[in-house]
């Protein structure tokens, strides 16, 4: 059977003293559907001259790809796919008695559209958020809006990277999910700071980069302590305190998908141009 991929544009439906998205409470998507607690990823983009946009278009958008078990009971309601005893995929993995699946598909969630013009001129640093379930692993992409409401993958712009630890040897696209009970009000609002994108050419689609920690950008695992043992997941070596070192661990996020299952690289990319077809 074929499967096909979730899609979700998410409108933040967030409690919070100014409303603003991913503080505390549940949001919900443009179904009407709800998920909680949920978390928002922020922060201003900073762009290349207006000359190498090339675009024809004034407007950006963040996606975030999420992955689901296909092996799993449907998802609960704060995002993450339960398990059928206690409704934790963690705990059976944490045991040892879950190997992760690497069959999973594709849920998305969009970020309200964004202008990066103004007038005449170019915005030299437009804010962007996001809003996603906590319990959801997600990789960030930049899009030109395919549709007029933004509620559908568009077109590739850039993903964004950031190193896996202190060295920065290694870069990765997949931001841990988080545990609901670390998820409260003060940890869930996450602001990467001024992300800077650049060309590898002149034209926009298919030629950005955007790496995270750089510059005056924040790399989303020193945001983050998804096991809540006070270290941040970049200094962490056991991210969901499996007693399983991360690395040579195939699930370090601790959610039952192999992390391999769920980077970007796992969707289908037919002219293997790095760029999947969802975005082209």
């Amino acid at each position: 059977m074929r499967l096909t991929p979730l899609v979700l544009a998410v409108l933040c439906g967030c409690t919070g003293t100014d409303n603003a998205p991913g503080v505390a409470g549940t949001c919900f998507d443009y179904q009407g559907n709800s998920y909680g607690p949920c978390r928002v990823f922020r922060g201003r983009l900073k762009l290349p001259p207006a000359d190498q946009l090339h675009t024809g278009q004034g407007s950006f958008q963040l996606a975030a790809v999420g992955f689901v078990s296909t092996d799993a009971p449907p998802a609960a309601a704060d995002g993450s796919a339960a398990s059928a005893t206690d409704g934790s995929v963690a705990a059976a993995d944490a045991a040892g008695t879950t190997p992760p699946t690497a069959a999973a598909t594709p849920r998305l969630f969009f970020g309200p559209v964004f202008a990066y013009d103004a007038g005449a001129g170019q915005r030299p640093d437009t804010p962007f958020s996001i809003v996603v379930p906590c319990a959801q692993s997600v990789n960030l992409v930049l899009q030109v809006p395919r549709t007029s409401g933004g509620d559908a993958p568009g077109f590739w712009v850039a993903a964004m990277r950031f190193a896996t630890d202190d060295g920065g040897s290694t870069l990765t696209t997949l931001v841990p999910r988080q545990a609901a009970d670390l998820c409260g009000s003060k940890t869930n609002a996450l602001d990467l700071g001024q992300v800077t994108l650049t060309l590898r050419s002149e034209g926009l689609l298919g030629s950005g980069e955007i790496t995270l920690g750089k510059d005056n950008s924040k790399n989303p695992l020193e945001l983050l302590d998804s096991d809540g043992d006070g270290a941040a997941d970049l200094a962490d070596t056991d991210d969901d305190d499996d007693g399983q070192p991360d690395i040579g661990d195939p699930d370090a996020q601790g959610d039952a998908v192999a992390d391999t299952a769920q980077t970007l690289s796992a969707l289908p990319d037919q002219d293997a141009d790095g760029i999947p077809d969802l975005f082209e």
